[in-house]
């Protein structure tokens, strides 16, 4: 179309692209320290905001690997599993992250009618009990500024 004006993207064109330029222009000309001092003020709160993010974020990963060893283990179980030990060396194998002192723990146990029970006797009602697998890791996760005691649990209801 003849006399029209070219597109340009509204970032281009818009008045937060000229209000950015216009700081930008004002903050390369400061001669006068001004702006030193706010960044010398500003720039610490700003590294600490970010060891923090990636603190938070690293025990989140850390923890994030742990619930789904658990799950590993709790599936090995649904699918028809019943050796506690193999059952331990599934979690500790998917424990990518496992630290040294980490420490995965699972056992069976019986419930009738919510108490629990004897898994080889049946239940006074003559039902068989619900068995339970029940799987627990532990483990010191190390942040940038501290150490956090972290627990995971999972626990299936095998039959």
């Amino acid at each position: 179309m003849a006399g029209s004006r070219p597109y340009r993207p509204p970032a281009q064109s818009g008045w937060w692209s000229r209000l950015m330029a216009h700081l930008i222009k004002r903050w390369l000309a400061a001669r006068d320290g001004g702006m030193a001092v706010e960044m010398a003020l500003i720039a610490p709160v700003l590294v600490l905001a970010m060891l923090g993010a990636a603190d938070l974020a690293q025990i989140g990963l850390q923890r994030s690997d742990m619930l789904g060893a658990a799950r590993s283990g709790a599936q090995y179980f649904i699918g028809g599993g019943t050796d506690v030990e193999r059952a331990r060396l599934i979690v500790e194998r998917s424990w990518t992250s496992m630290p040294a002192g980490g420490r995965v723990v699972v056992h069976r146990s019986c419930e009738c009618g919510g108490v629990t029970a004897s898994c080889v006797q049946l239940c006074t009602d003559g039902a068989p009990p619900d068995m339970y697998a029940q799987i627990e890791l532990q483990a010191e996760v190390n942040g940038v500024f501290q150490a956090y005691q972290t627990v995971a649990h999972d626990k299936v209801r095998v039959r």
